[in-house]
């Protein structure tokens, strides 16, 4: 257990006023597990990435989806099929994302598998 969390916690959560012990106790257990878990889950992601195998894919188009409106990126590894990816649902800032990345249509990209 890092009580250093659990006491970052509770100095975050401020004084705990008189008769609300249990909202205040909460809080804390809130502050605590919540970072707990997105460090847990980051160091996961850490360990998939640095086990995995890298090489290096080509961004050819980048677009906004006709029906959909997501946005979709197409990549290829050299000698190999190009490989569509495409966000889960639309939004504005993906598509400013979208535009942004245009600039960047083949140039290399690190990739990842398994």
């Amino acid at each position: 257990m890092d009580y250093n969390l659990v006491i970052a916690a509770a100095q975050a959560a401020g004084p705990c006023p008189l008769g609300e012990e249990a909202s205040w106790g909460r809080r804390v257990h809130t502050l605590t597990v919540n970072p707990h878990m997105i460090a847990k889950q980051a160091a996961q992601d850490v360990d998939r990435l640095e086990s995995a195998k890298t090489f290096v894919a080509f961004l050819e188009k980048v677009e906004i989806e006709e029906t959909s409106r997501r946005p979709a990126a197409t990549v290829r590894r050299r000698r190999a099929h190009p490989h569509r990816a495409a966000g889960d649902r639309p939004r504005p800032p993906a598509h400013r994302a979208c535009a942004d990345t245009r600039g960047t249509v083949g140039a290399g990209l690190p990739g990842y598998t398994r």
